[in-house]
């Protein structure tokens, strides 16, 4: 009887440690503020909507959360007054300390300790903001040099931008493999992998998480992201330069079905477009110049008219005087799925047995690659 209620207070001892140790309390500091009130909220997903959880009140210049349990949500943000977020953490057991300043109350210089997840993503955040300060100074330098037309100043600074996301990416990608089995990882994934990442490596990254990181909400809303991605690349790989273009059957201006591959044996430039796409209007001209220069060389187009309103596409094609086969993609974008268009004016030069050459030329570069394929 004595060894049963033993086992029993041991156990209900052992349950206490780990509900304390699913516990976590936030208290901080704003310097400069002496009362209001601080509001917390949960990230909801990566992409950052907001779902308000607790307040507490500034008394003095310092708050403090209720020690509270653990949630599967567990990124927070913290807001004074209900205006704009002054810090983002992560939620670990323990104690998590805040630092903010009243004179410049943002997530910039607002400083969290913690341990555990909280510290590791802090370490993360802290070079995310550095990295984002670099990607706004360049974008205002990029701004500044487009005005003066200094054309050396651009191709530096883009030189300087890809170095510098690629740093930080390194960066991060080391952070999530020596720590892939936390929640903070499937987030860091989340939050900015998915943009950076090609999908081979996206999806070895991923399945290389660990159980504690697979059991988080934002390991799971990954599912769908991963899977969006494996359709994009596979997609991206099906109109790669040196594949076949992908066969596809639309109707033109005047109601006649057409194939892609009845212009086999032609150098075909297929061009994505539309009446309402002003880069795509003034790129006519320069498709013009080039079909009447090369039309009786081998050589012919296909427009694809992404137009939902007939009526403002055969205007379209009489006011530019588009003479080539004028075809129209306006129910399911048919072709315009099966080419990953993403935006318009998107093009792919074609040549004779149905492989994809080139993309995307226009203007003077669309001249130059036809002149080198039909030089005398």
């Amino acid at each position: 009887m004595k060894k049963l209620l033993l086992l029993l207070l041991t156990s209900v001892s052992l349950i206490s440690i780990c509900k304390a140790q699913e516990t976590y309390q936030i208290s901080g500091k704003i310097n400069g503020v002496k009362e209001g009130m601080v509001y917390m909220y949960a990230h909801k997903n990566p992409l950052g909507e907001l779902n308000k959880l607790d307040s507490c009140e500034v008394k003095n210049g310092k708050f403090k959360f209720k020690k509270d349990t653990i949630s599967d949500l567990r990124l927070r943000a913290l807001s004074l007054n209900q205006g704009a977020v002054f810090a983002q953490l992560f939620l670990a057991p323990g104690k998590i300390n805040v630092t903010a300043y009243g004179d410049s109350l943002n997530v910039n210089t607002s400083r969290v300790k913690g341990k555990g997840d909280t510290k590791l993503f802090e370490e993360y955040l802290t070079g995310f903001k550095n990295y984002n300060q670099e990607m706004l100074n360049y974008q205002q330098e990029f701004r500044e040099a487009s005005v003066s037309n200094d054309i050396d100043k651009i191709a530096q600074i883009q030189v300087e931008t890809k170095a510098s996301i690629n740093k930080f990416s390194a960066f991060a990608k080391d952070l999530v493999k020596k720590n892939n089995n936390t929640p903070v990882s499937a987030f860091i994934i989340s939050s900015f992998f998915v943009f950076q990442t090609e999908y081979p490596e996206l999806k070895e990254i991923y399945d290389s998480m660990g159980d504690n990181a697979k059991a988080s909400i934002y390991y799971k809303q990954l599912k769908q992201t991963i899977d969006n991605a494996r359709i994009s690349y596979e997609g991206e790989q099906r109109i790669a330069i040196g594949k076949k273009a992908p066969e596809f059957a639309l109707y033109s201006i005047d109601n006649k079905e057409v194939k892609l591959s009845d212009f086999k044996g032609k150098y075909v430039l297929i061009d994505f477009w539309s009446s309402w796409c002003s880069p795509c209007r003034k790129e006519n001209p320069n498709i013009v110049k080039a079909y009447g220069k090369f039309k009786d060389k081998n050589f012919d187009i296909v427009g694809i008219s992404l137009d939902k309103e007939q009526e403002s596409w055969k205007k379209a094609v009489e006011d530019d005087k588009l003479t080539w086969t004028q075809l129209i993609d306006d129910n399911n974008s048919t072709a315009a799925n099966l080419y990953m268009v993403r935006s318009i004016p998107t093009s792919f030069l074609i040549d004779p047995e149905g492989n994809i050459i080139a993309k995307n030329l226009r203007g003077e570069e669309l001249n130059k690659k036809l002149s080198e394929i039909f030089a005398e």
